[in-house]
């Protein structure tokens, strides 16, 4: 069994959780995510997923399984819906999981309320934001990557070359400033070419990014990954105990954005508090204090010493929720 397999399976294991075994940056990844647009309203990115995987691994070949989703993603919260589009092959061991997905029926309902625009290139709409890819290659091997017709093709020098190394850099870049985003490297005895979409929110505040590696030799068909960040600026993660993120978020995201700052990630906190506070990741120390002003009640700033998604996290005390 391959190494992106195996990955599908872990993906399927858990189906509308996320993604299992992925970088914090990595909102999704599977055989193929084929960017659909976002909402109108900018809130929203659907993508269609396509996970082709061994549903049964015990036996000498295993039996494999194709499950074709349509997911939407809350670009403000990281929460998704994933909506079941069809199902091929032996899928006996995923069908009691499938079946918890949502009906093809319930997405077309979804998406009759949610109309979708697909805005993708180098530049958001409003041209403030622009997306910077950087491809290098490993020692001894030339590469090459460029836009094209709205996407931004990667892959050896010259066709009659192979690339068996690659480390891929995604920035955006906004206000004078540049931002990462994601990176991905990989080795491998096959030949390395894909191409990276970006699609950007209406309002031009938010980006989603698909990176999808190409088939590169047998039994390695390739995969993709999808991320969704600003358009420029940190990423923010925003934590709070459960009554205090429904009496506040809506205050916080409104206060950031004056600012011009995006949350793209939020969830229930490990514990409560009854200030808030900002943890920033090195570097981003005046950013952090700009995001403690803007919270309601007032933060503390402190260094960011753990893996998180964001590059700053808000974390949210009683005190942003007092009236």
């Amino acid at each position: 069994m391959s190494a992106r397999i195996e990955v599908g399976v872990a993906l399927i294991g858990l189906l509308a959780c996320g993604a299992a075994g992925a970088e914090p940056l990595w909102a999704d990844e599977a055989a193929n995510l084929v960017l659909q647009g976002w909402s109108t309203d900018s809130r929203f990115v659907v993508y269609q997923r396509n996970a082709s995987f061994i549903d049964d691994p015990t036996g000498d070949e295993g039996e494999s399984c194709t499950l074709v989703t349509q997911v939407v993603l809350d670009g403000a919260s990281g929460e998704r819906q994933e909506f079941l589009e069809s199902m091929e092959g032996t899928c006996d061991r995923t069908r009691p999981k499938a079946a918890r997905l949502g009906k093809a029926e319930a997405f077309k309902a979804w998406q009759d309320g949610h109309p979708l625009t697909l805005l993708q290139g180098e530049s958001s709409p409003d041209k403030r934001s622009r997306a910077v890819i950087s491809v290098k290659a490993g020692e001894g091997f030339q590469a090459r990557g460029a836009w094209e017709q709205g996407l931004f093709r990667w892959g050896p020098k010259d066709e009659s070359d192979i690339l068996m190394q690659a480390e891929l850099g995604l920035f955006t870049e906004g206000g004078g400033k540049r931002w990462k985003v994601a990176s991905h490297s990989e080795a491998s005895a096959g030949n390395l070419q894909g191409e990276v979409t970006v699609a950007w929110s209406p309002d031009g505040k938010r980006a989603a990014w698909v990176l999808h590696r190409g088939y590169a030799m047998m039994n390695d068909f390739g995969f993709a990954r999808l991320a969704v960040t600003p358009a420029a600026g940190p990423r923010i993660e925003l934590l709070g105990a459960k009554k205090v993120l429904a009496a506040a978020r809506a205050k916080v995201e409104g206060a950031l954005a004056k600012g011009g700052l995006v949350i793209v990630r939020a969830g229930e906190a490990v514990k409560e508090r009854p200030k808030s506070v900002v943890y920033a990741a090195k570097g981003l120390e005046d950013v952090g204090g700009q995001v403690a002003a803007l919270v309601p009640g007032g933060a503390a700033v402190e260094a960011l010493t753990w893996r998180a998604f964001g590059d700053v996290v808000i974390a949210l005390g009683d005190s942003a929720a007092v009236p």
